[in-house]
């Protein structure tokens, strides 16, 4: 029965390295106000492993020990997407503080479009008068 028990644990051992995890989690914060960010995309670039941040800007995540090589990429709308090796804040509380990111837009030119179509009825009934002639 001995020789049993341990036939399974060592068959079952290398499976239990495979699936082990690390968890990632931490807060993101903006760098200007130190307010909380709602909705930020975190996510590896190996794997595809991924999460949002909570209302407080908290996010965990679990990624498999395999993955300590990738990166860890912090996403989002109005910021810099901000990147940061994997393995460094494995197993610990990271504090990711995200810069926006400045949009300046070209000239908007408004203008009135009535006198053009004024323009294209003149053009119509010019067009009328002589196929109607």
């Amino acid at each position: 029965m001995e020789r049993y028990l341990y036939f399974v644990f060592f068959m079952l051992f290398p499976f239990t390295l495979c699936f082990a995890q690390s968890n990632i989690s931490g807060y993101v914060y903006d760098r200007e106000t130190g307010e909380p960010l709602i909705g930020v995309s975190v996510y590896t670039d190996s794997q595809n492993y991924g999460t949002f941040t909570n209302h407080a800007g908290y996010f965990y995540m679990n990624v498999p020990k395999i993955d300590t090589t990738a990166m860890l990429y912090f996403s989002y709308l109005g910021y810099r997407t901000y990147s940061r090796a994997l393995k460094p804040v494995l197993n610990r509380q990271a504090t990711i503080f995200l810069d926006k990111k400045d949009y300046s837009l070209n000239e908007v030119v408004i203008s009135n479009a009535i006198p053009l179509i004024q323009n294209i009825k003149t053009c119509w009934e010019m067009v009328r008068e002589v196929l109607l002639k």
